[in-house]
């Protein structure tokens, strides 16, 4: 089997690590994701400080947790009222999700800090203008800054992903069951709630990355990291009540299902172009 090589014992040494501080695993699971999101980057781990021993969500643990829950909505096809003893089960999430709700705001508004912050320290100390010297283009390291700003909230997030994922799908299948009554429109609410574990959870990852890419706009546009963050957590907050309120309105299954379920997954990463293409557009004006 081929073993993954690290990075050289240079880069290494100019992170202040050595082999034995970074572990197999550290390695491991870097390798999984794209260059501009490793810690390995030198434009992320220098931002990183003592963050950089964050770990990502095991992906594994994660993949059964979710497929438990989805197999939980296979005996309401064929026995209705197992949709309401799924529902009983949002008691616990009634005092669990609202706990994480509060950690997900303290994580996000940390991330618009963090990215927002560090273009406008790059800009102050005309670091910037260093770093677009450098091989790599402006639009990978604003991605690397934006990757900086959620690890530096990884271990919140990774705790967020999976409360999301174990705790869930009571309160879907409740609102799911009260739309869409099972002994008529069976197997519909299983669909809507399938489909809304699953953008629950991918909004948990997308989101994030979201706001840092919404705080590389602020911070390339204010000059104060107070200004740039509110900015940015304002427009999360607009980005929230809009994507949510549409669920009120009377609508078809179908379209429901493309407004809970397919938009707030496919509208991040159209944002994050956007984002991106602004700030890049905003520094390069600079």
């Amino acid at each position: 089997m081929k073993t993954y090589t690290p990075p050289t014992s240079g880069l290494l040494l100019f992170h202040g690590l050595t082999r034995d501080d970074a572990p197999d695993r550290f390695w491991e699971l870097d390798r999984r994701l794209p260059r501009w999101a490793r810690r390995s980057n030198p434009i992320v781990r220098r931002h990183l400080g003592g963050f950089w021993k964050a770990s990502l969500p095991a992906m594994d643990e994660l993949g059964w947790v979710l497929i438990g829950q989805l197999l939980f909505l296979l005996p309401g096809l064929f026995w209705q009222s197992f949709l309401e003893l799924i529902s009983l089960a949002g008691l616990l999430s009634m005092f669990v999700l609202p706990v994480g709700l509060v950690y997900y705001v303290r994580a996000v508004v940390g991330i618009t800090h963090s990215a927002a912050g560090s273009i406008i320290a790059e800009r102050r100390t005309q670091m910037l203008d260093l770093l677009r010297a450098t091989p790599y283009p402006l639009r990978l390291i604003l991605l690397s800054k934006a990757a900086a700003a959620v690890w530096r909230q990884m271990d919140n997030l990774s705790l967020l992903v999976f409360i999301t994922a174990g705790l869930s799908l009571p309160p879907i299948v409740i609102q799911q069951a009260t739309l869409y009554p099972p002994e008529k429109q069976t197997p519909i609410p299983q669909i809507m709630a399938a489909a809304g574990l699953l953008a629950s959870v991918l909004r948990v990852c997308l989101e994030p990355l979201m706001a840092a890419s919404l705080a590389l706009v602020t911070g390339a546009l204010a000059d104060f990291e107070i200004s740039a963050t509110s900015w940015a957590s304002l427009v999360m907050l607009a980005y929230a009540v809009l994507i949510n309120l549409p669920r009120l309105l009377p609508l078809t299954w179908p379209v429901r299902l493309m407004v809970e379920s397919v938009l707030p997954v496919v509208l991040p990463i159209v944002i994050i172009g956007l984002a991106l293409h602004i700030a890049q557009r905003l520094l390069q004006r600079d």
